[in-house]
């Protein structure tokens, strides 16, 4: 009975391995017995995408992988320290004896290589990627409590950097947390009061010079900081979720608009809207755009949804799928920022994609390099040849509209035209009230 107890008080249910209030009590004999010529490594170890295997496969699935990852920490650490399990997809290992980094750096490449080969379950393969975040005694804190919570920094910072990282604590990761929880509360106050709201780009036809559409862009100016750039907040929104709810807005506030100016018996050039790649990954999202655009009573033939080529990248199949309901709805989809990942046009021919956008880095030095110029120009009459409007991004100069025009583009968009501006303006730009620079 005694032994039962202790091991229902000390240990994971599930795995079997050491829990917390174990892991401390260790962690405490550790710290005491540590040699002056030694450190001691404590490193936090969250499972990426955990949750999808979750919702894909079951629970029961899922921990089968966690049993699997446990039993990988514990063989990898063996003697040289001890690994246990927090909760759910999050465990730690704490490594004794260390002399230096590198040896920390080893460990984790074991890890790495053992969780390389695919786990085999009931006849499927499952690949595992874990982020991993480091603190190190005494140089970063002195007790549990100080490494727990410093090795916890440093992991958020791995998932920053993306999947299957590591990340060893520095006291800038404290700033940066600090700026994160601040920029964090601000956002869900500015969701609170509504204060996000939308300018509009013009883009332009390279034939005649026409506003044939407008990008939607939120902008947020705040009562204190003054306007605080998409490049500053959206990043934060992505990582705390925010970022759905924020899209959602976008997509509601410029189908009122456009709503709005029907009824004011203007013709509307397509509105053109960005999807986070975020929002790529939500359940919910094709529903939720067709509740909006239903609600609106909006032409969804003036409706375009952007969407990054490094989102569809990051998982292509699910893109494919996401896609393709949008499709259903009547709306058209641009590839936006074309040329900052690795697809092909071979491959995008898969995609119901309409139009392509091709990102500024392109149009830099097509002045002043022949490859830069005929490369441009290759992507565009590729495009064409697979049925896809192209439309050039970051147009600067008026040397530039003129290589744009002879390419062949068919939209131009950029400052030598407009900078975003807001309901009131755009709408002035739409009606001529406003010309915008000849071609």
């Amino acid at each position: 009975m005694e032994q039962e107890l202790y091991q229902r008080a000390y240990y994971d249910k599930l795995t079997q391995m050491p829990n917390r209030l174990l892991l401390q009590r260790k962690m405490q004999l550790m710290l005491k017995d540590v040699q002056s010529d030694y450190k001691l490594a404590m490193i936090y170890v969250d499972v990426d995408d955990f949750k999808h295997v979750n919702e894909l496969y079951g629970h029961n699935v899922g921990d089968e992988l966690l049993k699997h990852i446990g039993e990988v920490l514990t063989h990898t650490v063996g003697e040289d320290g001890i690994a246990a399990r927090l909760s759910g997809d999050e465990y730690i290992v704490v490594l004794e004896n260390v002399q230096g980094m590198e040896e920390i750096v080893s460990w984790i490449q074991k890890v790495r290589d053992h969780l390389k080969e695919p786990w085999l379950y009931r006849g499927k393969q499952f690949f595992t990627n874990i982020s991993m975040g480091i603190a190190v005694y005494p140089e970063d804190g002195g007790d549990f409590s100080e490494l727990m919570q410093r090795s916890d920094l440093a992991m958020f910072s791995a998932k920053e950097k993306g999947k299957n990282q590591y990340s060893f604590y520095s006291q800038e990761m404290e700033k940066r947390l600090k700026h994160y929880f601040e920029m964090d509360h601000m956002i869900r106050e500015a969701l609170d009061n509504r204060s996000f709201q939308l300018h509009y780009q013009p883009l332009v036809s390279q034939k005649d010079g026409r506003v044939v559409k407008i990008e939607a862009l939120i902008r947020w100016k705040h009562p204190e900081k003054g306007w605080i750039l998409p490049a500053e907040f959206i990043p934060i929104a992505e990582q705390s979720g925010h970022i759905h709810k924020i899209g959602i807005r976008v997509v509601e506030e410029a189908c009122r608009q456009v709503k709005e100016w029907v009824g004011q018996g203007i013709e509307v050039p397509t509105v053109s809207i960005n999807l986070s790649s975020k929002r790529l990954e939500r359940d919910q999202l094709y529903e939720e755009i067709k509740s909006v655009l239903e609600r609106n009573c909006v032409d969804k033939g003036v409706v375009e949804f952007e969407i990054t080529e490094t989102a569809i990248l990051e998982d292509p199949q699910s893109a494919l799928e996401i896609l393709q309901q949008l499709k259903s709805l009547g709306v058209s989809l641009a590839l936006d920022d074309f040329g900052t990942g690795f697809s092909s046009l071979t491959h995008l021919k898969m995609l119901p994609i309409d139009v392509l956008k091709m990102d500024r880095s392109f149009l830099a030095d097509v002045l002043d390099d022949v490859k830069a110029k005929n490369l441009y120009v290759g992507v565009v009459q590729l495009a064409h040849s697979i049925g896809m409007e192209v439309v050039a991004e970051g147009v600067e100069t008026r040397e530039q509209v003129e290589f744009l025009k002879e390419s062949g583009c068919d939209v131009l968009q950029g400052y030598y035209f407009s900078r975003p501006l807001p309901p009131e303006e755009i709408r002035q730009v739409i009606l001529g009230e406003i010309p915008l620079p000849p071609l």
